[in-house]
């Protein structure tokens, strides 16, 4: 049978040619693919409205939470990520500090024993930057933590975690000394223990000796003594401050809240000792006694390794001078000196407070040492511009502020004057005065003044009575310094360094204790030649210094008071020209009532002040009595007021 026609149509439109015509368009492929699309705009409500509680994030989207998780992690890689993540957070976030701070400093002072150098060294530095942010109340409920943790990095046994551990603590003392006088008694010992070792029995120390540990170098000692030193000098005499003892008893009512108010609080810590195991390191005689005897053995330790070579007499020496230092040796002795001069100052105190004699004690041990290493090459002398460069150390760098390139001879002297002031005065040690003394004359007469402040301070003390044995030569020695003192304060500015002249001046005049040398001709003739310096506006014409001026012509010295008379004249120009200083020129009507007599001058130059418009009216009503009391009633002054 054959196909059918339908099949047959089919089959040929399944093969049929297209036939193309001119001018029309083409048509599409079956198989054309179809591109296009349609969209419609879903909207969801606040979907571009930014929260208020949003939580801030760095830029790689980490909150503070997942930082401080990272810290803990076991990568160093991540760890130091996320100290980093977590330096750009508070960068960029201040605000976070300090609601965030029990969060941050805990995970911080773990990373204080990490193995990595480097994120050791990062994370002081974060600590700095945030101690910088803060007050000392709101860091104080966490100090206690880090202190904990930075006790474990000093007594790492890793020699590098240890080294890392003295930047913390500097930038601790520098921000919050305070705060860290509560833990001295625990941060003492531990310093001594970085650089010696306990030797036999007697409490006898030794310094670390291992020539393979960085702990035994000459740099590292002279590190670790200066934070002690430091740490020393922040304490109050006699260690006061936060109380590290047990807490005290407080009556409160029954309806106190969670916190209490105590009536001493500055003696109630936050995190306070079991009783019974506190120790007042600084308050105990005893306790402060034998810390001190160990320290000290290890100080003229450390300087004998260093420190050149001893002759037979005792005195070091080095080439052909008797006192030339070098570079370590000086830093070593400097650092040794302030050490010592703070232990003094603390036996002083418990000597005044506990009734005790620690200072005398210390002396008779210790004086013939004094005498060996430091007393026997005094003045020191030091090599100059023949320091070589070197690169810092990563020890000597990271431990806080660096010594300054060059040591000068005079701090190292003025640092060996205050030693001697602070020990016992009995004949053992009258010689080292007399050469202390000495040593400052010739300091005045020269135009040194690097140390001008702190020898002014010691010759407060040394110019006292009681510092020598009361012979004649005593006495001559303090009258040169003063005649020294005197020159040098005329030939600086009084606005300058010539201040701590000034002090030292009036603490001469004023003080009773220094009646022998306020009578003397020295001290006159010094403030005979000041007056002629007096004048408004100068910073050294303070009204101490026309107090203490006042207070010489109170005394009635012949010649003070000549000088006074003969200077009165300008004094009330000068006065009268003061526009509106009322308190100089009140001053100068005080000073200028001690003279029995006016010289005719004077008199014109009282009328001319009394009439100045320059001059305040009650100033002017002061000296009209003042004039009417020293000159009597009818004058040509009056007459002319």
């Amino acid at each position: 049978m054959g196909k059918s026609n339908k099949a047959k149509r089919e089959k040929k439109a399944d093969f049929t040619k297209v036939k193309l015509k001119v001018g029309k368009k083409l048509p599409k492929g079956q198989n054309l693919t179809d591109t296009s699309f349609k969209s419609k705009k879903i909207v969801i409500g606040n979907q571009l409205k930014k929260q208020d509680n949003e939580t801030p994030v760095t830029k790689k989207k980490l909150s503070l939470k997942e930082l401080l998780s990272h810290l803990q992690h076991f990568s160093v890689y991540v760890r130091q990520d996320g100290l980093n993540g977590l330096r750009e957070l508070l960068t960029v976030h201040p605000e976070l500090v300090v609601p965030s701070l029990g969060q941050i400093l805990p995970a911080l002072a773990g990373l204080l024993v990490d193995e990595d150098y480097q994120l050791r060294t990062d994370t002081v530095k974060l600590v700095t930057e945030i101690n910088e942010q803060v007050t000392e109340a709101q860091i104080a409920p966490f100090f206690p933590a880090l202190v904990t943790h930075l006790t474990c990095a000093m007594t790492h046994i890793r020699a590098a975690v240890q080294q890392s551990s003295l930047p913390f603590l500097a930038t601790l003392l520098r921000r919050f000394p305070a705060l860290l006088s509560a833990s001295v008694d625990l941060l003492l010992p531990t310093l001594l223990e970085q650089i010696s070792r306990s030797g036999g029995g007697g409490g006898a120390r030794a310094l670390l000796a291992d020539p393979g540990s960085k702990l035994s170098a000459a740099s590292w000692r002279v590190t670790v003594l200066k934070q002690l030193a430091q740490l020393l000098s922040a304490q109050p005499a006699g260690g006061g401050g936060r109380s590290a003892g047990p807490t005290r008893s407080v009556p409160v009512a029954a309806f106190c809240p969670v916190y209490r108010r105590t009536a001493a609080a500055e003696e109630a810590p936050l995190l306070a000792p079991p009783t019974g195991q506190q120790r007042r390191l600084l308050s105990e005689p005893d306790s402060w006694r034998e810390y001190c005897d160990g320290l000290t053995q290890v100080l003229f330790q450390a300087y004998a390794e260093v420190a050149p070579d001893a002759d037979k007499d005792g005195a070091y020496s080095l080439g052909c001078w008797g006192s030339l230092l070098s570079d370590e040796a000086a830093e070593t002795l400097a650092a040794v000196l302030q050490v010592l001069v703070e232990i003094l100052r603390q036996m002083r105190h418990l000597d005044a407070t506990k009734n005790t004699t620690l200072v005398a004690r210390f002396t008779e041990t210790y004086c013939p040492d004094l005498r060996r290493h430091v007393f026997a090459s005094f003045p020191f002398s030091r090599l100059v511009g023949r320091r070589k460069k070197s690169v810092p150390s990563a020890s000597s760098s990271s431990a806080g502020p660096s010594a300054p390139p060059e040591l000068g001879s005079d701090v190292i002297n003025a640092l060996v004057c205050e030693l001697a002031a602070s020990l016992a005065e009995d004949e053992t040690t009258a010689h080292f005065r007399h050469s202390v003394l000495d040593y400052l004359t010739a300091y005045l007469e020269s135009d040194r003044s690097g140390e001008l402040d702190r020898v002014c301070r010691l010759l407060a003390s040394l110019l006292c009575p009681a510092a020598g044995s009361g012979t004649d030569g005593d006495l001559e020695r303090q009258l040169a310094c003063v005649r020294a003192a005197s020159e040098r304060h005329q030939r600086l500015h009084p606005a300058g360094q010539g201040q701590e002249l000034t002090h030292l001046l009036a603490t001469l005049v004023t003080e009773p204790r220094y009646d022998r040398l306020a009578r003397s001709e020295e001290v006159e003739d010094w403030a005979v030649r000041l007056l002629p310096s007096l004048r408004p506006g100068d910073g050294g014409s303070t009204p101490e210094l026309l107090n203490l001026l006042r207070r010489m012509a109170a005394m009635g010295r012949h010649r003070f008071v000549s000088a006074l008379r003969a200077q009165a004249a300008d004094l009330l120009g000068a006065a009268a020209a003061a526009q509106g200083d009322a308190q100089w020129q009140r001053g100068v009507v005080e000073l200028l009532f001690w003279p029995t007599d006016v010289a005719p001058d004077a008199k014109a130059a009282f009328a001319a002040f009394l009439g100045s418009e320059g001059v305040n009216e009650a100033v002017k009503r002061y000296a009209e009595e003042v004039l009417q009391e020293k000159y009597g009633q009818g004058t040509p002054v009056v007459a002319a007021a």
